[in-house]
């Protein structure tokens, strides 16, 4: 197993895994914990119409997909950019959702930006892709 060394530690890798942290605390809490429960309560389907061309059970299903396991990868730092890829594609279909119906496209727009900079520097070296990356 690879060593965690304390000193590859700076403020760059704190201020990543607190970014990382902090933005998939909010898509779980705030959208991923509430589908999450849906499906696993066996609920209603909450979406209506499909956006992509997938049934709207599909799509609710990958969207929770993503907002609540892929934003659980991105807190462990595991597999951390092509988790970012997966979630702003979520967000970016929200994104277009919310023009379409008139509502503010903030929180999405919000979340893109936040996916498109952990796409760009990764989680850092607090992180599981850290440990497999240098791993012996």
């Amino acid at each position: 197993m690879a060593k965690f060394n304390i000193k590859s530690i700076g403020l760059k890798d704190l201020g990543l895994l607190i970014f990382r942290v902090g933005i998939s605390f909010y898509m779980i809490k705030n959208h991923g914990l509430g589908k999450f429960q849906t499906v696993i309560n066996g609920g209603d389907i909450p979406f209506e119409n499909a956006i992509l061309g997938l049934s709207p059970a599909m799509e609710f299903y990958l969207v929770t997909f993503a907002e609540f396991i892929v934003s659980i990868f991105i807190v462990l730092g595991l597999f951390t950019r092509l988790s970012a890829l997966v979630l702003f594609f979520a967000m970016a279909v929200a994104s277009y959702f919310m023009l379409k119906m008139g509502n503010s496209m903030e929180s999405p727009m919000l979340y893109c930006l936040s996916y498109i900079a952990m796409m760009a520097v990764g989680a850092g070296n607090i992180s599981l892709d850290y440990i497999v990356r240098n791993k012996k």
